[in-house]
């Protein structure tokens, strides 16, 4: 799990309260982690995990290197509806070429940042934002349920 723990904005206020619920429900190892500096340690991190919990952002594009059946779930971290289809989401491309499952899981609003001026992109951006534990347990074994899934299917 990428907790973002080294931002000061958009940050993931119960990220703890979700380590534990991931480490409670058995679903396997869980661990917290830190974007690498260097590009090769990021290809090596994310080809490492079975499934990979971030927040929506930049660090998401490390999705490249995952392997296929492996999952990325994301969380919303701007607080936008949730679609999981894959048409029109940053990560469509990529899921298709790789072969990864995502999900994508919804966040609640803690505080919203005040308008900071013209040019500005983040203003009315959530500065802070929860998760519910249940559903990001539901997420990542439905994740884990589907990469199971494709792994034991066929590949031409």
């Amino acid at each position: 799990l990428y907790a973002r723990r080294d931002v000061k904005k958009r940050r993931w206020a119960n990220v703890n309260e979700n380590l534990a619920a991931l480490r409670k429900s058995g679903i396997g190892r869980v661990c917290e982690f830190l974007i690498p500096g260097t590009f090769l340690a990021q290809v090596a991190l994310f080809r490492a995990f079975d499934v990979v919990v971030l927040p929506h952002g930049a660090a998401g594009a490390n999705a490249l290197f995952m392997r296929r059946a492996t999952a990325l779930v994301e969380v919303s971290n701007r607080c936008l509806p949730v679609d999981n289809a894959r048409n029109g989401e940053w990560a469509g491309w990529m899921q298709e070429y790789v072969g990864f499952v995502r999900r994508v899981v919804p966040c609640e609003i803690l505080f919203v940042n005040g308008s900071k001026g013209v040019g500005n992109s983040h203003v009315g951006l959530p500065e802070h934002f929860q998760v519910h534990p249940r559903e990001l347990v539901k997420a990542v074994r439905a994740a884990m349920e589907e990469g199971s899934s494709v792994t034991n299917r066929s590949v031409d």
